[in-house]
């Protein structure tokens, strides 16, 4: 009996190489360029709208400083419509505009600010200056002056004399605008020596102590005050008083309350009673006073 031969397969097996390694190219092809494109379009869209906020910016910076540049220059060149003055004293109108010296046609903004002020405080009578701009076109000027506690007679080395008026923080000028009434309720101012500084004087010193006593006598002891002539502060700190009908008053810093309660009152007793004029009476003693009389 014949065996059959077993079936003898002429397959292989499968390797990479029976792998087909073509591919449709055309499916890839259209699917990449889609997302290329795409892609693309994103990409310049973002770039545009950066570039677009970029030219933006630079635009309204550009815009806002012309804008700026245009309303400074509107400014500079617009001219000073009104000048407002202000003052708490009475220096006139006149006197202040004429030591502002604005040129015809000034601009706001070309005002000297530094040098105005400069110009008032340089006069004794102003204690402050304050100028400023109220756009568009308005210039403020705000004064604060001296208040005359006392008046003097200065002497110029060629004999001629000039009444000035000191403040309470000893500062002396010539004063302007006050009137007679009050510069003739002011006593005089003896026993100093005037020393120049700059174009004027110093101070003179303890003045702010002449100031509390006269105006204490003005407001509380009136008729004491009207026959007042001259103060000294040849003692100084100790206030000579020369009045209409003494020779001398002698004041001590401090509590002058107490010492026009004294003086009141021995001037009241000595012209009821004694009959006698008095040629000095001295307060600066605490516990008495001295008072010498005519013989």
């Amino acid at each position: 009996m014949k065996k059959k031969n077993a079936h003898k397969s002429t397959s292989k097996s499968p390797s990479w190489r029976d792998i087909r390694q073509t591919v449709s190219s055309k499916k890839i092809t259209v699917h990449a360029k889609k997302r290329f494109w795409k892609y693309l379009a994103k990409t310049l869209a973002a770039s545009a709208t950066v570039v677009g906020i970029g030219l933006g910016i630079v635009y309204l910076v550009s815009y806002f400083d012309s804008e700026k540049t245009s309303a400074v220059s509107l400014v500079e060149s617009t001219p000073i419509e009104e000048v407002i003055l202000l003052t708490d004293g009475v220096l006139p109108d006149e006197w202040i505009t004429k030591r502002l010296e604005l040129p015809d046609g000034v601009g706001l903004m070309e005002v000297d600010i530094e040098g105005i002020k400069n110009r008032l405080e340089a006069e004794g009578q102003v204690k402050s200056a304050v100028i400023t701009r109220d756009f568009p076109g308005t210039l403020v000027v705000s004064l604060h002056e001296q208040v005359p506690v006392i008046r003097l007679l200065a002497r110029s080395k060629n004999g001629q004399t000039q009444m000035m008026l000191v403040g309470k923080d000893g500062v002396v000028y010539k004063g302007q605008g006050y009137s007679r009434q009050l510069l003739r309720g002011l006593p005089f101012l003896d026993g100093v020596r005037l020393v120049r500084e700059g174009n004027g004087f110093k101070p003179i010193p303890g003045i702010d102590s002449i100031s509390d006593l006269l105006q204490l006598t003005r407001q509380e002891a009136p008729h004491l005050y009207s026959t007042w002539k001259t103060v000294s502060l040849k003692d100084s700190p100790r206030l000579t008083v020369k009045t209409k009908d003494v020779s001398e008053i002698v004041f001590e810093p401090g509590n002058f309350r107490r010492q026009l309660a004294k003086l009141d009152y021995i001037l009241d007793y000595y012209r009821r009673a004694a009959g006698e004029d008095m040629e000095r009476i001295d307060l600066s003693f605490r516990d008495q006073v001295a008072v010498e009389v005519e013989l």
